[in-house]
C-alpha cells in the first residue's frame, strides 16, 4: 500500500468518522438537554463521552469497510481511486493538516496564556506556596 492509498484510506476514515460523531452530537444534543433538565447528569455526561470516541475512533469507517469487504454491496465503487478524487483528497488532506495546526497552535496560546495569568494572580510567598 503506497501513500496515495494510506491518504485516500485516511481521508475516508476522518469523513465517516466526522459523519457519525456529527449524527451522534445531534441526538446527544437533543436527548442532554432532556437529561440535564431532569437531572440525569450522569448520563449527560456518559452521552458526551460516547460521541466524543465516535470523533475520535473511526468506528464507522471500519464498520463500512467490513460490510463491503464482507458483502461487496457496492460493487468497488466505495473507494474506487479516480484523479478527481485523488485531487480533492490530497486538498482536503491539505486543509485537514493546517486546520489541526491552527487548532494546536490556538490551544497552546490559550494553555500559556491562562498559566501566565494565573500566575500573576497568586499573591502569597513561596514558602507558603
Amino acid at each position: 500500500m503506497n501513500g496515495l492509498e494510506i491518504s485516500i484510506k485516511f481521508m475516508g476514515a476522518l469523513l465517516y468518522t466526522t459523519i457519525a460523531g456529527s449524527i451522534a452530537l445531534a441526538f446527544w444534543y437533543l436527548a442532554g438537554r432532556l437529561f440535564e433538565k431532569y437531572g440525569y447528569f450522569r448520563w449527560y455526561y456518559i452521552g458526551l463521552r460516547v460521541v466524543t470516541c465516535l470523533f475520535l475512533i473511526p468506528v464507522s469507517y471500519l464498520a463500512v469497510s467490513g460490510i463491503n469487504r464482507a458483502t461487496p454491496r457496492w460493487h468497488g465503487l466505495l473507494f474506487t481511486k479516480t484523479p478527481t478524487i485523488l485531487v480533492v483528497c490530497r486538498i482536503l488532506y491539505v486543509v485537514w493538516i493546517l486546520g489541526m495546526l491552527v487548532i494546536a497552535s490556538n490551544y497552546v496560546f490559550s494553555a500559556l496564556s491562562l498559566h501566565r495569568r494565573n500566575k500573576k494572580n497568586f499573591l502569597c510567598n513561596k514558602e507558603k506556596q
